[in-house]
């Protein structure tokens, strides 16, 4: 029988009480590879203990306020072009995106805020070798995404599966173009 490795992080969020340093020292004892969500000033900090970080965040990214409200837009656009170089200095692979809360938009329109404000992000990532990885938000639906070539999550057909039926919405790589 072959031996696989596994791979294991952890999310900095669930053990937020718990000292980082003390977090990289423990999950490199119990095998961890990486810690997820974790901000540029922490990045070293797992480093010293043989430990990735897994996915770079920072303090601005609000789970509730995303790229689908057009509000967002102009802070959000400054401060991920700012998080994605200083990620791609760092050799940080993948940095997190928040499509935010529903707050009464459909579905079409909040899609259609994402692509548009996205894309020079997901051109700026592609230069900078980074992946984003957008969380999708929405109640009553679940979102799913297929890859393509490039390997960029963004650029993706997303659907909707709502309780009766499945819907393709848009697709953000020819909204990208």
């Amino acid at each position: 029988m072959a031996l696989t490795t596994v791979n294991h992080s952890a999310s900095r969020r669930c053990y937020q009480d718990l000292p980082l340093e003390e977090l990289a020292q423990k999950g490199k004892e119990l095998g961890l590879k990486a810690i997820d969500l974790l901000r540029p000033e922490e990045w070293e900090t797992v480093r010293k203990y043989g430990l990735e970080c897994s996915l770079g965040t920072d303090v601005f990214a609000d789970i509730q306020n995303g790229f689908n409200d057009v509000k967002n837009h102009f802070s959000l656009q400054r401060n991920y072009k700012d998080l994605i170089n200083k990620a791609s200095n760092a050799r940080i692979k993948r940095v997190i995106v928040f499509s935010g809360n529903r707050n009464g938009k459909s579905g079409n329109e909040e899609i259609e805020n994402c692509a548009i404000e996205l894309n020079p992000l997901v051109k700026l990532a592609e230069k900078k070798n980074v992946t984003l990885v957008m969380e999708l938000l929405n109640s009553k639906c679940v979102v799913v995404y297929g890859r393509f070539p490039s390997g960029r999550a963004i650029r993706s057909i997303f659907f909707v599966f709502t309780e009766q039926k499945r819907m393709p919405l848009l697709s953000l790589t020819q909204a990208l173009k």
